[in-house]
């Protein structure tokens, strides 16, 4: 494990913790010039509209979050954090207002509904599936309540209710189309 720590007029103005992987050295020297980039943006923003170009790599950090995310939406474990330390290397909090002020949402609020979208989905394209099922497939893990709350919170319904609601839709459509 590899710790980075800048400190200055000492205080601690970045830290990470990284686990060893390939080619370190390299490794190393990316993280401490992104690090170095990262405080002296924070410096240079104090005050001031940030410049173009620093808007640019804002939107792409957020864009590279996004797509994580949708990659990796069945993972439980997928966090802010994680994503700031392995994916986009930028402090949590640093991307967590990026994330806000580039979306206009919270991260854990654009998870969560990313969450519940890719859990419509698999309840239209397949009705058999339990709710447990379901919610392990989106990234609640066995918190099978939580998901159902969330759920509810955001569709009006719960897991099961939606459901019944589509299978009942489908049954209308076929009877319909029979007639």
């Amino acid at each position: 494990m590899y710790r980075i720590i800048l400190i200055r007029d000492g205080s601690v103005v970045f830290e990470r913790e990284y686990a060893k992987t390939g080619d370190q050295a390299a490794f190393i020297v990316e993280t401490v010039e992104r690090a170095l980039h990262e405080v002296g943006s924070l410096d240079e923003r104090e005050g001031a509209d940030p410049p173009e170009d620093d808007c640019l790599s804002q939107l792409e950090a957020v864009n590279r979050v996004k797509q994580y995310v949708m990659e990796h939406l069945s993972d439980p474990s997928l966090t802010l954090t994680k994503i700031a330390n392995e994916i986009v290397f930028l402090n949590a909090d640093y991307l967590g207002k990026t994330f806000k002020k580039m979306t206009g949402e919270r991260f854990s609020k654009y998870l969560l509904q990313q969450r519940i979208r890719q859990a419509v989905r698999i309840m239209e394209s397949d009705g058999q599936l339990r709710v447990a099922d379901i919610a392990s497939r989106c990234g609640f893990g066995a918190n099978v309540s939580y998901f159902c709350r969330s759920f509810k919170k955001l569709m009006g319904l719960t897991p099961s209710e939606f459901k019944n609601a589509v299978r009942e839709r489908r049954n209308n459509a076929t009877t319909t189309s029979e007639k």
